[in-house]
Order: C-alpha cells, then sequence, then structure tokens
C-alpha cells in the first residue's frame, strides 16, 4: 500500500491548499490567500480507503494523545 492509495491531491487547489484571490478596497486591490474550501487548506482529500483507515485508527489515536496529556499533568 502507497500513500497515494490514502490521499490524492485536490483538485480544486492544486494541491495547495489556498485558492488565491482579489478583493477590492476602495481603489487598492487586495491579494487574498484564503485556505481551500474543499480540502480545508491540507491540499489533500482522503480517498474511500483512507476515510475508512481513519475511521479505523482514529479511536487509538485519540486514546493514545488522551494518555499523554494524562501522563504529561501528573
Amino acid at each position: 500500500m502507497l500513500i497515494s492509495d490514502l490521499k490524492k491531491p485536490c483538485t480544486e487547489c492544486e494541491g495547495s491548499g489556498y485558492i488565491a484571490g482579489l478583493d477590492e478596497w476602495g481603489t487598492i486591490q487586495i491579494n487574498l490567500r484564503q485556505s481551500c474550501h474543499v480540502c480545508s487548506g491540507r491540499g489533500y482529500n482522503l480517498t474511500e480507503l483512507g476515510q475508512d483507515l481513519w475511521k479505523l485508527y482514529k479511536p487509538m489515536v485519540q486514546n493514545l494523545i488522551s494518555e499523554a496529556l494524562q501522563n504529561k499533568s501528573e
């Protein structure tokens, strides 16, 4: 299994995570970098296989993070 089996570049922002835009403020145009609304600024989207694996591993990762935070506070 390759990483490309789990995620694919976002087609909206072409993998950059940002969409350029212009905003007019009076007579001045400002170049805005906005997070991509399709990939939420990550630059990639999970494939179906990637989504299935994330659903499987997410609870375990959350438990590990919780344990680490508890150990740190003790």
